[in-house]
């Protein structure tokens, strides 16, 4: 007797249910597939397919899958639910916005519906509805360990209106903190759900905090330690067989064009491959120019939405002598591998200037211009200093778009000051030290491009007008805070500006170092720290101690005269502009990082064997 393809397609089907819960994945797959030829419309073995798909990381399938799933049935929650997963791994944050909203229509009380939502809007930058969303989703599952941590360690803007809701939001994050060191990190569920949480975002909220947040940082640390320990205890390796070159990985999510590969392109690339083998493993799909010149090396993209596991075991097979992370704490992927010991030497660079706190980091490398004599003690990790700023970074391309020209101010003789951090280093602080100015200087204009959510962006502004008002100023026609621009029209900004104005507390990096190879002038007033010494140090470099402040009364005082004198701002502009090749000398930093690497694992080779 003769069967019907729907029949053949449902034996199928049922064989490869049977598979996958004997945990054959594979043989499961080819059933699915082998069904789907048969009955391409039936919507149950698309979800079956495309699920097992997933599982295996078989990337194409599993997009197919979803994409004709959801053209057959756009109310079958879980299509739904497979669909915004998809969106999300290929960053189509709107599409997977109006997926989750259509799973909460249809199916309401869907496990995960509203958290889902709440993370598609996070990573779309859109903190408050984020926020809100969240505070659905723990409302509905107070065991919702994702959205709990997310509420109390991220701020809905990074935007605080005062000083008060600053604090009150460190309290919040001091007591989530403590309500997840309270766990039991010896439960492999709450293991599971806790990485879920640490990998969604780090603790760079403490920025707000300005520059007193060490102790928070160190439990921080310990939580992420603790629980990476117990969820994959530390690997133990054997000596390894002689290699003719020391095999190097580099794990991050940014290798394109961001701030941490303008830093250190040219110190990866700079290694001599007759010496080091290179492998970079980026945590993500993001792809441009610096990511086609990074692909001579073995070079391995990874979805930006696999579980943390996929990229541990990614870097367990490279089977790294070192393990390079040039950036630890800017997202929490890489954060929680960090915690976890993968290979047999582990460092990272100063991509964020912050001691990690982890014992699973052997070195940090940091900048012997930037660090204090004493600067050990800061560190969790053995620190390396490597010569001058520690980076390799060309100086980026002096033509802005000629078609972005600011328009000056209606003052007769306006002066512009830039500030260029970010929206989270400019703390309730600083606003009192602008406005001070403001008033000493009336014919002064201040210009932010702070972050690129037009909302962030007014909320600064809304704040500073506050503080203007409220020092006797008015602020109409003399502040100027716009989103985030392109890089050749913030260029092109900078070329229009008198004066930079550095970030107290968390001073500026990479932005800093392209504004004095501008030439720009740049008042600065470093901490103890390396997050705070970046822009002092660079200053220093390029002959311009000067302006270089001991205190908030020096920074304006210096902020206040150069605002005041052309002339004396033109013999500063000149002098930077001769110097700047002192922000570039990456020669001796390769030269030093190469050093470093041969022989360091020299000894630990030495200690192992």
């Amino acid at each position: 007797m003769s069967t019907t393809p729907a029949a053949d397609a449902e034996s199928l089907l049922r064989e490869g249910r049977d598979l996958e819960l004997a945990g054959d994945l594979r043989g499961a797959l080819a059933r699915y597939q082998a069904a789907s030829r048969l009955a391409p419309r039936e919507v149950g073995v698309l979800l079956r397919l495309a699920l097992v798909a997933e599982q295996l990381g078989e990337r194409d399938l599993y997009a197919a899958a979803w994409s004709d799933a959801i053209q057959l049935d756009d109310r079958h929650p879980e299509v739904l639910r497979g669909y915004a997963r998809l969106c999300l791994a290929t960053h189509h944050l709107a599409m997977a916005e109006r997926a989750l909203r259509r799973l909460i229509e249809v199916a309401p009380d869907a496990a995960g519906a509203h958290q889902g939502l709440a993370l598609v809007l996070w990573r779309a930058g859109k903190g408050r509805a984020a926020h809100a969303a969240f505070e659905q989703a723990l409302a509905r599952d107070p065991g919702d360990l994702v959205s709990r941590w997310i509420l109390g360690q991220q701020p809905a803007s990074p935007v605080f209106a005062d000083q008060d809701e600053l604090e009150a939001f460190r309290a919040r994050w001091r007591a989530t903190l403590g309500w997840f060191e309270a766990l039991d990190a010896g439960d492999p569920q709450v293991q599971a759900e806790v990485e879920s949480a640490l990998v969604t975002c780090t603790d760079a909220a403490l920025h707000a905090f300005g520059d007193d947040f060490d102790a928070e940082h160190r439990r921080y640390a310990a939580l992420v330690r603790r629980f990476a320990q117990a969820r994959h205890p530390d690997l133990a390796f054997a000596p390894r067989a002689e290699r003719a070159r020391i095999r190097v990985v580099f794990v991050s999510r940014f290798f394109h064009h961001h701030s941490v590969m303008k830093a250190f392109e040219g110190l990866i690339c700079g290694l001599d491959r007759a010496r080091f083998e290179i492998v970079l493993l980026q945590l993500g799909e993001a792809r441009d120019e610096v990511t086609r010149r990074m692909a001579t090396y073995a070079f391995a993209h990874l979805p930006a939405e696999a579980p943390a596991a996929w990229w541990r075991e990614r870097i367990i097979a490279a089977q790294p002598d070192v393990l390079v992370y040039p950036d630890i704490g800017l997202e929490g992927t890489a954060q929680w591998l960090a915690a976890q010991r993968l290979a047999p030497m582990q460092c990272v660079l100063w991509g964020h200037p912050i001691a990690t706190g982890f014992s699973s980091i052997d070195y940090y490398l940091s900048a012997d211009a930037v660090e204090r004599a004493d600067a050990a003690s800061d560190y969790s990790e053995q620190l390396v200093r490597l010569p001058g700023l520690g980076a390799c970074y060309l100086p980026p391309d002096p033509r802005g778009n000629p078609a972005f020209v600011p328009p000056r101010g209606a003052h007769a003789t306006p002066v512009r000051l830039l500030v260029a951090q970010r929206a989270q280093k400019l703390t309730p602080r600083h606003d009192r030290l602008y406005a001070r100015i403001a008033t000493a200087v009336p014919e002064a204009e201040f210009c932010f491009a702070p972050d690129p959510d037009a909302a962030v962006c007014e909320e600064l502004a809304a704040r500073l007008r506050r503080a203007f008002a409220a020092a006797g100023v008015d602020p109409a026609g003399r502040l100027h805070v716009m989103p985030e621009l392109p890089h050749a029209d913030f260029i092109a900004l900078a070329q229009s500006c008198d004066l930079h104005l550095d970030s107290i507390g968390f001073s500026g990096g990479i932005t800093s170092m392209e504004l004095l190879s501008l030439g720009l002038p740049t008042v600065a007033l470093p901490g103890l720290r390396m997050r705070s010494r970046q822009t002092a140090a660079m200053l220093r470099l390029v002959g311009a101690g000067e302006l270089v402040a001991n205190d908030e009364d020096g920074y304006c005082a210096l902020a206040i005269e150069l605002a005041r004198s052309p002339q004396r701002r033109l013999e500063l502009r000149q002098r930077i502009h001769a110097n700047r090749a002192r922000l570039h000398e990456g020669d001796a930093t390769v030269a030093a990082f190469a050093r470093f690497l041969e022989q360091a694992w020299s000894r630990h080779t030495i200690a192992t064997h």
